[in-house]
């Protein structure tokens, strides 16, 4: 399932994108729902989301101002903008960040699922690209020589830098200590080791 976290200052508006849509038959679910940037903030520091939908306007607040911040850290979140402003600058402004969509209030059914469609199928084929990539750079590597070469603190502190400005690495980061730690007792020779431990 991929994540969803959703940010408007109107309960209602947040209701309406949550019910209005067919979340889960498109392989979404929706971990979180906020009425501020700065609580959507607290929770991608704890838990990043494969989608982050915002308003444009949160209480004073510039949805833009989340995107940037997004953005600025390096982070692979898609983000879907809902509007009920035909504001060109500020769409213009958006796009330059790269958001993945607009959805307009109040929000249509028929096209919610057009849009969940095309969301869920641009995840999908990025996921594969990205497992496609990452077993081809294992697949004729020589790891012994590649974990002997790191002590525990270089390896801790190239994972912290991972952590701080990936969302993979910050997703990968416990995951890739205890992996290589196991390697290292296992002492392999090529990249099948990590082809069988390194869940995709």
């Amino acid at each position: 399932m991929f994540k969803v976290l959703l940010v408007d200052d109107e309960p209602w508006a947040l209701k309406s994108i949550e019910n209005g849509l067919n979340w889960r038959e498109f392989g979404f679910e929706i971990t979180g729902r906020y009425q501020s940037i700065d609580m959507a903030l607290e929770h991608m520091v704890s838990e990043i989301p494969h989608v982050v939908v915002t308003d444009i306007r949160i209480a004073g607040n510039n949805g833009l101002d989340l995107i940037k911040w997004i953005r600025e850290r390096g982070l692979d979140i898609e983000v879907v903008v809902v509007t009920g402003y035909s504001d060109f600058h500020v769409a213009q402004a958006a796009i330059k960040l790269g958001v993945f969509d607009f959805l307009l209030k109040p929000i249509n059914l028929d096209e919610g699922d057009a849009f969940l469609k095309k969301l869920s199928s641009h995840l999908r084929q990025k996921t594969a690209e990205q497992r496609s990539r990452i077993k081809k750079a294992f697949e004729n590597v020589s790891v012994a020589d590649f974990i002997a070469s790191l002590s525990n603190s270089n390896l801790e502190n190239s994972m912290k830098k991972k952590a701080k400005y990936g969302a993979k690495g910050a997703q990968m980061t416990s995951k890739t200590l205890k992996l290589l730690k196991r390697a290292q007792e296992k002492k392999p020779t090529d990249g099948r080791f990590f082809r069988k431990y390194i869940s995709l």
